[in-house]
């Protein structure tokens, strides 16, 4: 299952208001899973990332019968920009993003480990914050995200969400 939502948080009356985005992932099962069935919860691809998933993990996604996320993302648009006095990226339509992601997955103990299986997954909640760069050549979006534990850097692009 996973639930989107927008809220308007800052600067309400301008044609692109300033939001807060929410997405809600999970799922659960009763019974037995196939493997195949399992949910996921999605990570970087090769250094292309969307909402929705963890720009902090590079390899596989989190895997699990049980699994919960939450990912949020605040579009501050030019504002920023705009009370610093950097006329040049406001005119430039660049924007600030501010960003996180934390989720978790469950496994039952005698589906860890199988024949030419090793699901990947995490024993912990994975959580990660980060800064984004919207707009440049009014395409693509770069991000620079935090890890928190393990504490690592990493730097993605994706395609700038205009709306």
């Amino acid at each position: 299952m996973c639930l989107d939502w927008r809220f308007r948080t800052f600067f309400t009356r301008r044609l692109l208001p300033n939001v807060l985005d929410i997405r809600l992932v999970g799922s659960t099962f009763s019974g037995k899973l196939p493997r195949q069935r399992y949910g996921i919860l999605d990570t970087d691809l090769g250094g292309f990332t969307t909402f929705g998933g963890f720009r902090s993990r590079v390899d596989r996604p989190y895997e699990g019968q049980t699994l919960l996320g939450i990912f949020w993302e605040h579009n501050f648009r030019t504002v920023p920009f705009e009370i610093i006095g950097w006329r040049w990226a406001v005119k430039r339509n660049l924007g600030l993003l501010v960003h996180g992601a934390h989720g978790r997955t469950w496994l039952d103990d005698q589906n860890r480990i199988g024949p030419n299986y090793s699901p990947s997954y995490v024993e912990k909640v994975h959580h990660e914050l980060g800064v984004s760069l919207n707009g440049i050549f009014d395409l693509v979006r770069f991000n620079v995200t935090k890890r928190l534990e393990p504490a690592c850097i990493y730097v993605s692009v994706e395609m700038a969400r205009i709306f």
